[in-house]
């Protein structure tokens, strides 16, 4: 661009000495338009796009080097080897923009999944719980909720009640669908507890295994899931929808919550 400005220069004052009348003036005027035009072109040739596809490559502007790339390969289809060591960048390109993409997608995701939960603080600590499905002592009814302690990483509860005429005083809790089936660990000291109005009701809530967290996608997906609670008697329940579709939500907070801590 220097150069052809070197130029342009030159000529016009080598011809301006030589022009003696309006219409050499007016060739001259011509000829020094189209010097400018050269010029402009010049200013977006092939050097100046590619400093701008690399330019954008590193601010990760990848939609305009993108356009900028097919607007090289357009203008100058002759620059043979310029294209084949293109081809092989855009390849990698293509392969990072994917990556990035389907990273924001995935991050985008987990913040909507994170929004769907209802926080509560309790001390140090944060409880997600989903935040269109409240889970009362004194129902028949299972959830499950995040636990977050402060520098701790997020763990899973389980809660499992029943209400009642009598006690079951259960000392067994599990959870089945189609042929599968796992049992609730729980401790009937620190897990359990009961009261007494209007009838009875008894409901525990203990720590989730990693074994657990993977049955508990397919069983919350399941139209048969079921949960059951053995004691002096037997209490088994079919979950609504409702009830399932809360379980799913929160193990989608939980994966988002894992994946961001």
């Amino acid at each position: 661009m220097k150069t052809l400005s070197g130029i342009l220069l030159l000529f016009l004052l080598t011809t301006c000495t030589t022009a003696s009348n309006d219409s050499e003036m007016e060739k001259l005027t011509i000829q020094v338009k189209e010097l400018e035009k050269q010029l402009i072109e010049c200013q977006n040739g092939e050097n100046q796009i590619i400093d701008q596809v690399i330019a954008m490559y590193h601010t990760g502007n990848y939609d305009s080097v993108r356009i900028l790339y097919a607007e090289l390969q357009k203008k100058y289809p002759e620059l043979h080897e310029l294209k084949e060591a293109m081809d092989i960048h855009y390849e990698v390109l293509q392969e990072e923009t994917a990556s990035i993409r389907e990273i924001t997608a995935r991050e985008e995701a987990y913040k909507r999944a994170i929004q769907k939960l209802e926080v509560e603080q309790e001390g140090n600590s944060k409880i997600y719980t989903n935040a269109l499905f409240t889970h009362y002592n004194n129902r028949n009814m299972m959830s499950i909720y995040i636990l977050k302690k402060e520098n701790r990483s997020p763990s899973l509860m389980i809660k499992l009640s029943y209400k009642g005429n009598g006690w079951i005083h259960f000392k067994k809790a599990s959870l089945a669908f189609d042929n599968r089936s796992i049992e609730v660990p729980f401790d009937t000291f620190e897990h359990k507890e009961s009261k007494k109005d209007a009838g009875v009701a008894e409901w525990i809530e203990a720590p989730i295994s990693n074994r657990m967290v993977s049955f508990l996608r397919s069983f919350a997906g399941s139209v048969n899931a079921k949960m059951q609670l053995t004691g002096k008697h037997t209490e088994s329940r079919t979950l609504t929808p409702k009830e399932r579709q809360a379980i799913i939500d929160v193990l989608n907070g939980y994966e988002a919550l894992i994946a961001s801590n």
